[in-house]
């Protein structure tokens, strides 16, 4: 089964979610966005090793990684 990174929620106007999980936004209703937790660690680690990235920025990224997987 292949699985999208990101799914939408659809919330209708009076504040009811659909019942089912869609793999693209719709403009009619509100999206509610979820990305999976391995997709959004795999781009965070390839993010982090860009040589633009300082040190500094390399330390709070991974320690949002760390943050993440023990969710």
């Amino acid at each position: 089964m292949n699985i999208p990174d990101k799914i939408y929620l659809l919330r209708n106007k009076i504040g009811v979610i659909l019942g089912s999980w869609f793999s693209d936004s719709c403009n009619q209703l509100e999206n509610i966005e979820y990305i999976r937790k391995d997709a959004l660690l795999e781009w965070l680690n390839e993010y982090k090793d860009n040589p633009v990235i300082t040190e500094l920025q390399q330390g709070n990224i991974q320690e949002l990684i760390e943050k993440i997987e023990s969710l």
